[in-house]
């Protein structure tokens, strides 16, 4: 039986909703965050799973990456997005929640490109958008947050835009990453088959998103089918390579990885 890692991250429901409502091909799924997945493919906990392109590259020797899938973007994507103060000159401090794939990003656009190096500071807990931003200069929301919060302040950075704006790179958000020992990969013809559906099926993806979240379905539907991808080309994975490259320049990967495929 393979385990699979997914996660419930509204970018990543393309590839799985239909696959986790029909289990039938031997593979069991197991809902948690990217970090998580990352963790537990390495243990071997999972065959499987969605993980960030930076944690690949730590256990590359480990993984291998089914080519065809992932998840990603050029241009404005709503969901990483730094929030600021009114007036600001420089921005010199950034608050964020938690560790992410999306603070390394915004950490290379600041020092990279506009040649900036705020101080980083956590906030603990869950504070509303316009409470820390009464206490911060600025505020890195990502994921859902980041979607939630999109039109409650008009001063804002997408951070994902402005990595394309300022490289031409695509961002891919997730990979699919199979542990080097498993074998048998035919049951990945399941998950083809599961995004090639779950294309064809946005607006009920969106309006079931919808019914849990804050914003309407058709907000969601809109940023689905105009700016995720799900069907990599050979220059993505090459734009990719671009990304983790500057990530080990400015010290956020201990070497550059190679890539393996299934």
């Amino acid at each position: 039986m393979i385990q699979l890692g997914v996660t419930n991250d509204l970018i990543a429901l393309p590839i799985t909703a239909h696959f986790v409502s029909n289990t039938k091909s031997g593979v069991t799924t197991r809902e948690q965050s990217l970090k998580k997945n990352y963790v537990d493919l390495i243990k071997k906990k999972l065959d499987a799973a969605f993980i960030s392109p930076s944690d690949y590259a730590k256990d590359s020797s480990l993984l291998k990456l089914v080519k065809d899938i992932a998840i990603y973007n050029r241009g404005e994507s709503r969901y990483s997005i730094i929030f600021f103060q009114e007036n600001l000159i420089e921005i010199e401090e950034i608050a964020y929640h938690g560790i992410s794939q999306y603070n390394d990003l915004a950490f290379l656009l600041f020092n990279e490109f506009f040649e900036i190096d705020p101080t980083w500071k956590l906030i603990k807990g869950e504070i509303p958008l316009e409470v820390s931003l009464k206490s911060y200069q600025a505020v890195l929301k990502n994921g859902n947050e980041a979607l939630e919060n999109y039109d409650k302040v008009d001063n804002r950075i997408d951070v994902i835009d402005q990595w394309w704006g300022k490289t031409e790179l695509s961002f891919i958000h997730q990979v699919f990453a199979v542990h080097r020992d498993v074998k048998e990969t035919k049951w990945i013809d399941d998950i083809y088959q599961s995004r090639d559906k779950g294309m064809k099926n946005l607006k009920q993806i969106s309006e079931t998103y919808g019914k849990y979240h804050n914003r309407s379905p058709e907000f969601y539907y809109n940023l689905l089918k105009d700016k995720f991808y799900y069907s990599p080309e050979e220059n993505t994975w090459e734009e990719c390579a671009e990304y983790l490259n500057y990530l080990y320049y400015y010290g956020k990967l201990p070497f550059i990885p190679e890539f393996h495929f299934v």
